[in-house]
């Protein structure tokens, strides 16, 4: 005997559910048969992650607009409290959520490598390290990431953590994606070998 199908509300009667339950009628709009949330009044971790995403590579792009720019130790905290990892990493996995996953993923690991370049050209190489690490913790499989590390031990004579740094890359390149290193991470590889 086949289940008993549960009647669907209609949508406004739904919708006007909704709007009771966030207690407030504006903050989903309507328009052209398409439901969204109102920016002004709702706050969406995704929306402000692209907006800090947005405001680092501004910066990168020296695009500060003649007002000054978090430093990027304070920018790179931030980003690393908001990204908090891939996006609805707990969810069975959709179609629809992967090309924004890859999206944000991309763009995170683009702009901890520029934060942490920056505290490296300040001098900052234990703080850059840092930020590195934590970026890893998050997207172990940051090949950027990993190379950027390898670059500062090499600079501070680390060869064989380096050598570590690149086992590590390539081994959780090979068991997450299947992959191998590009030839940018062999060659520093290459370095940390040579005596």
């Amino acid at each position: 005997m086949p289940s008993p199908t549960v009647p669907t509300l209609p949508l406004r009667v739904t919708l006007g559910r909704l709007r009771k339950l966030l207690g407030d009628a504006e903050a989903v709009q309507m328009r052209e048969g398409k439901l969204s949330l109102d920016r002004r009044r709702c706050y969406v971790d995704v929306w402000a992650l692209e907006a800090l995403l947005g405001e680092v590579e501004s910066m990168a792009r020296g695009n500060g607009n003649g007002r000054e720019t978090q430093a990027p130790a304070e920018l790179a905290e931030r980003l690393l409290a908001l990204y908090g990892g891939p996006f609805l990493r707990d969810e069975r996995e959709q179609p629809w959520m992967l090309p924004l996953r890859e999206q944000l993923k991309g763009r995170f690991i683009r702009a901890e490598a520029l934060l942490g370049e920056r505290l490296e050209a300040e001098g900052s190489t234990s703080e850059a390290l840092a930020l590195y690490e934590r970026a890893l913790a998050q997207e172990p499989t940051a090949e950027r990431i990993y190379r950027r590390v390898m670059l500062i031990q090499l600079g501070e004579g680390r060869k064989s953590e380096a050598m570590t740094t690149y086992r590590r890359c390539r081994d959780m390149l090979s068991v997450v994606l299947g992959t191998k290193p590009v030839a940018d991470t062999d060659s520093l590889h290459r370095r940390a070998q040579a005596g």
